[in-house]
């Protein structure tokens, strides 16, 4: 093998080809984007977060800053699955932002509805990280999204093992009002490892 080639490079390579021929796949599809400014005053700190995605994608970045409005700091995600039926698809997801380490991980996920409100529940054994460490890196998701009239609710939930093998939980949920124009009013409601308790932000949601 090539000196500088690893293990981890390949892992890595081999997931942003599958997201990239995902996402390619998507070219043509229906798509959705947004963007939302809130304020947390628990944390005295602000997010910018675009967004955007369609029925096998999903991308974001959110911009934060403090009470002086720097906004260096930023986290974002792009994640993309391709259908293989019955509501199955087999893809990955690529992380990066301030602080932490750049992170590719494979992904199964498994869309599904009920009544009017759908979710997609994401499985991963394995990460850029975990094969450098030669330990598996568990991974699962849960995303629930749905509404009624003009109210509407997402949420997301994590469970993650961690390095120091704890078991780790994070999650969001966010409420969204309608107020016409493609405008809405949200309260996001959001608690990660790392936070002493649940923070909540509000603010507004443009759709582009």
């Amino acid at each position: 093998m090539k000196k500088g080639v690893t293990m981890k490079t390949i892992y890595a390579i081999g997931i942003a080809a599958a997201l990239t021929a995902a996402a390619a796949r998507e070219a043509l599809a229906d798509v959705w984007q947004q963007i939302s400014g809130t304020y947390n005053p628990k944390t005295e700190t602000s997010e910018v977060r675009i967004e955007r995605g369609s029925d096998n994608t999903y991308g974001f970045i959110s911009l934060y800053g403090d009470t002086q409005g720097d906004g260096e700091t930023y986290f974002g995600k792009v994640c993309a699955t391709a259908p293989v039926g019955h509501g199955i698809g087999l893809g990955g997801e690529a992380t990066t932002g301030t602080g932490v380490d750049d992170l590719v991980r494979g992904m199964a996920t498994k869309n599904f509805s009920v009544g009017p409100a759908g979710g997609q529940v994401q499985v991963s054994p394995a990460s850029t990280e975990s094969v450098q460490s030669g330990k598996l890196d568990p991974h699962a998701g849960l995303v629930l999204y749905g509404g009624k009239g003009r109210v509407g609710l997402n949420a997301w939930g994590n469970v993650d093992d961690a390095a120091d093998g704890d078991i780790d939980y994070s999650g969001e949920v966010t409420g969204c009002i309608d107020l016409g124009k493609g405008i809405s009013g949200i309260v996001r409601v959001d608690g990660y490892p790392w936070q002493e308790g649940p923070s909540y932000a509000v603010g507004v949601q443009l759709k582009l």
